[in-house]
């Protein structure tokens, strides 16, 4: 069997920023500044490791100006922030802010000075892949012909904070052998069970039950360094 790849997650937040948070357009030269009303922010995980900030956006509406009526309302360029660039940010407020939210955060108490942020969307997906055993068994037995695996994708998901919770298997190997013995070219295939459909779950092997309940829980991510 070939190496299965490795772990990976993504968690991505949004905040509502409360405050006059203002920045420059990012696109129109001669259009008001930007008044912040969301920051996007989105980390990633690799094999366990602890949450990494991987982009910040910006987004909001351009700031009221009674010299440039046309710009009223409208939805401004939103602007991409990039944490590990030496110049990510121009003002201190951002400056700020991203430090504030450099590791996952339910609450930030007062990140930059007459800034202030409340979360309002929280998800995660986790992705896992692991080896089945041999002797393990087909999955669907009624499928001709039926899928023998040799590993599978485990996707997990977590929404506003809560537990992981494993979404969906799917089942990765060798269509099982039918009269002759199948070549080298015998032919992959995969077998998808939608752990969260309880009458998929029911009617599925007693094997793959126990596997779904075996794997509903994945380890912890690693714990951030202390600062």
């Amino acid at each position: 069997m070939t190496a299965l790849p490795p772990e990976s997650a993504m968690r991505f937040m949004r905040y509502a920023i409360h405050g006059v948070a203002e920045l420059p357009s990012a696109c129109e030269a001669d259009a008001p500044p930007m008044r912040a009303g969301e920051l996007h922010v989105t980390y990633v995980s690799h094999d366990g490791s602890p949450w990494k900030l991987d982009t910040a956006l910006l987004k909001g509406r351009y700031a009221a100006n009674a010299e440039m009526p046309r710009f009223s309302g409208r939805t401004a360029c939103p602007v991409m922030i990039h944490p590990f660039r030496p110049d990510y940010a121009s003002s201190a407020w951002v400056l700020a802010l991203i430090e504030a939210v450099r590791t996952p955060a339910v609450a930030v108490a007062d990140p930059a000075e007459g800034v202030e942020l409340s979360l309002v969307q929280d998800q995660g997906i986790r992705t896992r892949h692991v080896a089945v055993a041999a002797a393990a068994g087909t999955v669907h037995p009624e499928v001709v012909p039926p899928l023998r695996p040799e590993r599978a994708k485990l996707t997990y998901r977590s929404d506003d904070g809560s537990p992981w919770e494993l979404e969906s298997v799917d089942f990765r190997g060798l269509y099982a052998a039918i009269g002759p013995e199948p070549g080298p070219g015998q032919r992959q295939g995969r077998a998808p069970v939608h752990a969260l459909c309880a009458s998929a779950v029911a009617t599925a092997p007693l094997w793959v039950r126990d596997f779904i309940t075996e794997h509903s829980t994945p380890p912890p991510l690693a714990d951030p360094p202390p600062h």
